[in-house]
């Protein structure tokens, strides 16, 4: 127990904590410090709206938290970079290293027991939503944006404008595994590790995996436990 104290003493950055809180919340809800900020954490940009649609409790949602075995303690930064819309639905742990990228109109909902191991890169330019008890293992790679327009050169439109991505509840993305714009994956699902998905899935109870057009369902009628 005295161990457990004393490694969350030495990651806990008090002063981030206390400031983040009282820069989003309001007075009453910030003084109950519901965010934990830990060391190596960025904040780079803080102009837009954070919500905790959930009963407030001290330290249920952790960002830039260390998981051994996944990140170099010592090195690794977790960045913030908001300008639009976070949403946490509930408890959410963010590991270190892990990036969050919120543009100025865009909305991004992380659902209730969420965990993301680390080192992973969250972009949202449009719309990203992530449902209740998900697990991100680490090296995971998500983005709603190409971030450079390409332009149909006869009738100059863009052809490839950002678009939501949706999680649904209780899915597992294994590690280094990247999701891109447009894709909605089925609840109670599992994406296998190094997939690239380009493409949604409807189907509940199965293994994902693959890249690109040839991601497709490993297999059947199977379900994880957290």
């Amino acid at each position: 127990m005295m161990k457990r104290i004393w490694d969350f003493l030495c990651a806990f950055a008090p002063i981030k904590t206390v400031l983040f809180n009282l820069h989003y919340l309001p007075f009453a809800d910030a003084v109950k410090c519901p965010i934990f900020i830990y060391k190596h954490t960025r904040l780079v940009q803080m102009n837009g709206m954070l919500i905790v649609s959930a009963p407030l409790r001290t330290g249920m949602i952790k960002i830039g938290h260390y998981v051994p075995g996944t990140q170099d303690e010592r090195y690794q930064q977790t960045t913030w970079e908001v300008m639009g819309r976070i949403e946490f639905v509930g408890n959410a742990c963010i590991g270190r290293g892990t990036n969050i990228s919120v543009g100025k109109n865009a909305t991004m909902t992380l659902g209730d027991n969420l965990t993301v191991s680390g080192n992973t890169e969250l972009y949202c330019h449009h719309r990203i939503s992530i449902g209740d008890s998900c697990t991100l293992s680490w090296g995971i790679l998500m983005m709603d944006t190409d971030f450079h327009a390409i332009k149909d050169n006869a009738s100059q439109k863009t052809i490839n404008a950002p678009r939501p991505i949706h999680i649904g509840n209780h899915v597992w993305i294994g590690s280094r595994v990247t999701v891109l714009k447009g894709v909605q994956i089925a609840s109670n699902t599992i994406i296998a590790a190094a997939s690239v998905i380009t493409k949604s899935f409807d189907e509940e109870y199965c293994v994902i995996g693959g890249n690109g057009k040839g991601a497709s369902i490993l297999r059947h009628n199977v379900q994880w436990e957290n």
